[in-house]
């Protein structure tokens, strides 16, 4: 418990100054809280006796986060990145010589990866959200810092 309130300490200031920044630091910031967060889903997953792949399922994440970040470039890939990692995921769950094991393996590698990656929605809500009103209670800070912030 000390050490998730030590880490909140530490990570929620950046956050809001990323958040502050915009742009991309905070999709920087949101890929870092990613990785980070992968590799604590990933611990407590091995602690509750769960096979998967951690650096597959955190670079999986990441991608997530990274199509998140950069549309225009990635742009109508991000299925296609989440598909090809839920295949390499598959093939290497293969490799397992028990098939329930490697099925278990897939399942939470890619379970893992997709709830962590959930987070990318900051990004997407920073850089898609709709003009506020100049009347509206956070309007001054210009609808990427409002709607996260909201």
């Amino acid at each position: 418990m000390r050490q998730r309130v030590t880490s909140a300490a530490i990570l929620v200031p950046a956050a809001m100054a990323a958040v502050w920044v915009g742009g991309l630091a905070l999709g920087a910031a949101i890929g870092l809280i990613a990785v980070l967060a992968s590799i604590e889903v990933f611990r407590l997953l091995k602690a509750a006796g769960y096979p998967s792949f951690p650096m597959l399922g955190s670079a999986f994440a990441l991608v997530v986060v990274l199509d998140a970040v950069a549309p225009p470039i990635l742009e109508g890939s991000g299925l296609l990145l989440g598909a090809v990692a839920i295949v390499l995921i598959g093939v290497g769950a293969l490799s397992r010589p028990d098939p329930r094991e490697g099925l278990a393996t897939w399942a939470t590698t890619v379970f893992g990866a997709l709830y962590v990656s959930l987070i990318a929605f900051v990004v997407r809500l920073a850089t898609e959200g709709p003009p506020l009103a100049d009347a509206a209670p956070l309007g001054g800070l210009g609808p990427e810092r409002a709607w996260v912030i909201l």
